[in-house]
């Protein structure tokens, strides 16, 4: 089962969007409504999402995720971690959590229709095996691009900039 914790405008589109058994989790009980046609579930809280999957999607806030990792550290026993948190690097998620599998992912607003770019990296302890684990989840949300971590930030920033720019270029065009 693929678990996800956060049921925000990103955790809320992956959810909705797989084909798979999801479980989520969140701190606003209400925001758990998620369509998915049975196939998306509630966990009574994040240690409960932890210990029935074997993916566990972090789509928590940055501010968030120190209490998250802190919650559930005693608690994982070599589930692949995929972290969509922005600006926090894999090398965190594994010092805070011991030596784990995670994969970063960041992917754009255009994902939540399924028509976003989203950029995916390995931290040290991920196997390939794992990459494309995270390939196969996010493709469903659109294309997937695999960096160097150096350069995840970088990719977001254009990536996640562009469709504005488009969009305000297309405004421009038509006001003229």
């Amino acid at each position: 089962m693929i678990g996800i914790i956060g049921a925000g405008n990103m955790g809320k589109a992956i959810a909705a969007r797989m084909d798979e058994k999801v479980m989520m989790s969140d701190t606003v009980r209400s925001k758990l409504r998620v369509r998915g046609k049975g196939r998306i579930s509630a966990a009574r809280d994040n240690i409960d999402l932890v210990k029935r999957s074997k993916v566990i999607i972090l789509a928590v806030k940055p501010q968030n995720i120190t209490a998250v990792l802190k919650e559930i550290k005693p608690y994982i026993s070599g589930q692949l971690i995929i972290s969509i948190a922005a600006g926090i690097k894999t090398i965190f998620i594994e010092k805070a959590l011991g030596r784990v599998r995670v994969v970063r992912v960041m992917p754009n607003m255009p994902a939540l229709v399924g028509k976003g770019i989203s950029a995916v990296t390995a931290g040290r302890s991920a196997h390939r095996k794992d990459i494309v684990i995270a390939r196969g989840i996010f493709s469903k949300l659109g294309d997937v691009v695999e960096v160097r971590e150096s350069l995840i930030d970088a990719v977001t920033a254009l990536s996640g900039s562009g469709p504005a720019y488009y969009f305000l270029f297309t405004d421009l065009l038509i006001e003229a």
